[in-house]
């Protein structure tokens, strides 16, 4: 059983598009079903910033707004909803509480006939865009319209290029042996957590061997963080199909999951949020 609630889109809506601008999380709690004496109407809503608290002046009983505090926090941390229920000294009600956090980041390197497929699907499975060229590749918006934006920059200036954290993913492929090398060893320096590179193994072997020429040692920590060869091993090498295998893979991390067949996997096909009761 499926239950759906419909809203107008209008003004009292803003704090969330507001925080989607600004790539905060926000929790939005909405009254979906009261008890006769309790002081407040279906629809009545209340938002919560992690960093925060509820923000302005919530429609909800004080009771309420202490109750959904944490449970709040957690779901707005992690993108997902609940209904819940909460009892007040009038009676009980019904909130739906939904977490909105913003886009995990793609940034993609490269500027060759097989990027453009990549972006496209990524964001079409909601993450955010960007394709960085290297050594005066063609960085404009017609070239990659599916991106959010499109650079140019040096692979020797990537660790300082923009903020990075563990929720940009990477993607490197720009089939230049010197230009992966020098961006994986940037990539390396940020807190990314998924480092896509594209080539054979004997290929990243190749590199290894020219950073321990270096004296830069690759450690067991970054070769958790490096996927190559990238993808999961779905075959074909057509330029969509090539692009179906990376996005899977950037799913399955971004979602901590091992890929499987669903047939065979027992009990539901999500997993539900597990939400600590006071």
């Amino acid at each position: 059983m499926i239950t759906v609630l419909l809203e107008p889109l209008d003004e009292s809506y803003r704090p969330v598009v507001d925080a989607r601008r600004a790539d905060d999380a926000i929790g939005v709690a909405t009254v979906v079903r009261i008890e006769t004496d309790v002081d407040t109407s279906v629809g009545d809503r209340a938002y919560y910033l992690p960093d925060g608290g509820f923000a302005g002046d919530a429609d909800l009983p004080a009771q309420a707004i202490d109750e959904l505090a944490d449970p709040m926090a957690t779901l707005a941390a992690i993108g997902e909803s609940e209904t819940l229920t909460v009892e007040t000294d009038e009676g009980c009600i019904d909130v739906f509480v939904d977490g909105v956090r913003p886009p995990p980041e793609l940034v993609v390197f490269g500027s060759g006939h097989d990027v453009g497929p990549v972006v496209e699907l990524a964001t079409r499975v909601d993450f955010r865009t960007t394709v960085v060229t290297f050594r005066g590749g063609r960085a404009d918006d017609d070239r990659f319209p599916r991106a959010d934006a499109v650079i140019s920059a040096s692979p020797r200036e990537l660790s300082t290029l923009r903020e990075w954290d563990a929720e940009t993913y990477a993607v490197v492929m720009t089939h230049n042996f010197l230009d992966d090398r020098l961006a994986l060893d940037q990539l390396l320096e940020t807190p990314i957590e998924y480092i896509g590179l594209m080539g054979p193994e004997k290929r990243f072997e190749e590199m290894r061997e020219d950073f321990a020429e270096e004296g830069r040692t690759v450690t067991d920590a970054d070769l958790e963080r490096i996927y190559t060869p990238i993808g999961l091993s779905l075959e074909g090498d057509a330029p969509y199909q090539i692009a179906f295998s990376i996005v899977a893979e950037l799913l399955a991390v971004a979602h901590d999951r091992t890929p499987r067949h669903l047939s065979r996997r027992t009990g539901p096909i999500h997993d539900r949020t597990t939400l600590t009761e006071n």
